[in-house]
């Protein structure tokens, strides 16, 4: 005899509740089982499911102002102060320059990150 999973008894009140903005994590947490019985159940009933940029701009809208504000702060945190490779920085000026952000400065970081990297094995990944 098939086991009836409480998400499958509930479908109705599980597809209004991920439609009104409730992430599949959270559901899963609230019904006492892992993701996959939601995305089944959901996939089942024809819901389309969110994207990752479609589940963060719901989250974002759902954080607040002051939510923003420290996920915001948080992530500058993360990078203040750390220190970026050559390679890297060269990488962020090649990308600028072919964009209409592009300025004088960044063309000058090309340059003379371009006459350091001259013998550095970075050549052989694209870099340059």
């Amino acid at each position: 005899m098939k086991r009836i999973h409480k998400v499958e008894s509930n479908v109705n009140n599980l597809i209004r509740l991920y439609e009104s903005g409730i992430s599949i994590k959270q559901l899963a947490k609230q019904y006492g089982c892992c993701r996959s019985p939601i995305y089944r159940v959901l996939r089942k009933a024809g819901v389309k499911l969110r994207t990752a940029s479609g589940a963060n701009i719901i989250r974002m809208r759902n954080e607040g102002v002051a939510g923003r504000k420290r996920l915001t702060e948080a992530a500058h945190a993360a990078v203040r102060g750390k220190r970026r490779s050559p390679q890297e920085l060269f990488k962020r000026a090649r990308t600028k320059e072919s964009t209409k952000y592009a300025t004088p400065i960044d063309f000058k970081m090309r340059k003379m990150l371009l006459s350091r990297l001259r013998d550095c094995p970075a050549k052989s990944y694209r870099f340059v």
